[in-house]
C-alpha cells in the first residue's frame, strides 16, 4: 500500500479510525494469523509529527512476526523495516511508530512493549473481539516507569 501525503488520522490521546478502516485493519489482522489469533501480529505505522508533537499517522504496513515467542512478543523483521523506511521516506514521511495485537484481549501496554518501543515512537496494542476492534495508542514516555 503506498501512502498518501494526506492524513488519515491524528494522534492525540486514543487513535479514531474511520469506521471502514476500522474494520479493514480488523479483517487484514484476522486473515493474516488465521482464526485461532494465537500469535501478535504486527507492522509499523507511517506518517509525520507536527512542531507540537502530535502524531499524524497515514498509512500502516504488515509484517512478519519473526520473535522467538510469537504468543507473547513480536519483532518486525529487519528487511520490512528497512522497505517501510524507504516507502515512508519516498513519500516524504517517516516511520512514526509499531502496532501489535495482544492475543490475550488487553490493549494495555506490556513492561516488554513499553522498554521495546523507541522514544518518541507511537505504539499501538490491538485486539480483536466479537464486537470489533480496540485500540489502545501510546507513547513510551508518556507511560508510568514499571515492569
Amino acid at each position: 500500500m503506498k501512502p498518501s501525503s494526506k492524513p488519515r488520522w491524528t494522534w492525540r490521546g486514543a487513535p479514531h479510525l474511520p469506521v471502514a478502516e476500522r474494520e479493514a485493519l480488523r479483517a487484514r489482522i484476522v486473515e493474516a494469523d488465521g482464526s485461532s489469533g494465537a500469535h501478535e501480529c504486527c507492522g509499523l505505522l507511517i506518517g509525520s509529527v507536527d512542531s507540537e508533537g502530535v502524531v499524524r499517522v497515514v498509512d500502516w504496513t504488515f509484517a512478519s512476526n519473526v520473535a522467538r515467542h510469537p504468543t507473547d512478543s513480536f519483532l518486525v523483521e529487519a528487511d520490512h523495516l528497512m522497505r517501510a523506511e524507504r516507502q515512508a521516506r519516498e513519500a516524504n514521511l517517516a516511520l512514526v511508530g509499531a502496532w501489535h495485537t495482544h492475543p490475550s484481549g488487553s490493549t494495555e501496554p506490556s513492561a516488554q512493549d513499553r522498554r521495546g518501543l523507541p522514544e518518541g515512537w507511537l505504539g499501538w496494542v490491538l485486539t480483536v473481539t466479537d464486537q470489533g476492534l480496540h485500540i489502545r495508542a501510546y507513547r513510551r514516555e508518556e507511560l508510568p516507569r514499571s515492569g
